[in-house]
């Protein structure tokens, strides 16, 4: 049986892991039989990092939020 798995997460935008408050840039996607994966990369001290996170457990960087239009400024 053939599978099309969706994801919610948009490559090359900035997550933030709401129980580690791990912030980085999505890079990969990993489907298992009962989860789904994304692959934070980011910088601690100039050092390069990645880790694998539960998609539901991310939401969008504060920093990556773009607020159009509020307060007045297009």
């Amino acid at each position: 049986m053939r599978v099309q798995h969706v994801t919610v997460i948009e490559f090359g935008e900035k997550y933030r892991d709401k129980y580690t408050s791990i912030e980085g840039v999505a890079t990969a996607v990993m489907f298992t039989q009962h989860s789904e994966r994304t692959k934070l990369e980011y910088t601690i001290n100039s050092e390069f990092k990645e880790t694998w996170c539960d998609t539901d457990r991310l939401v969008p960087s504060p920093s990556a939020i773009k607020q159009v239009g509020l307060g007045g400024n297009p």
